[in-house]
């Protein structure tokens, strides 16, 4: 989902809208910061999960009026997933994941 060959529009290409601008990490993950190419009051924020290895969060938030959040409601773990969650091993197999959005737009998406 977070790669260069995504439909997500912050990979600096030339129609991308959006571009990372910095990131932190602490213990349960990593925190992507976003910017909108043409509007400085318009940003994104995408959290992504240590264990899980997908994004749990995004909040969006444009013109600094508008503000969306999609959070993880669901995860279902499938074949090697189950026991390579719990090492935290790169994994083979299927999971399934399940969002919620609170708002209407949906950012880089």
């Amino acid at each position: 989902m977070l790669s260069p060959a995504s439909e997500l529009d912050i990979w600096g290409r030339v129609a991308d809208e959006w571009r990372i601008v910095g990131a932190e990490e602490d213990a349960r993950g990593y925190l992507v910061r976003i910017a909108h190419g043409q509007s400085a009051s318009s940003y994104c924020e995408i959290f992504l999960d240590r264990v899980l290895r997908v994004p749990t969060r995004m909040t969006t938030v444009r013109y600094l009026r508008f503000k969306e959040e999609i959070t993880l409601s669901d995860v279902t773990v499938h074949g090697e997933w189950e026991e390579r969650l719990i090492t935290v091993e790169p994994a083979v197999g299927t999971m399934m994941v399940s969002f919620e959005s609170k708002g209407r737009d949906h950012g880089p998406l």
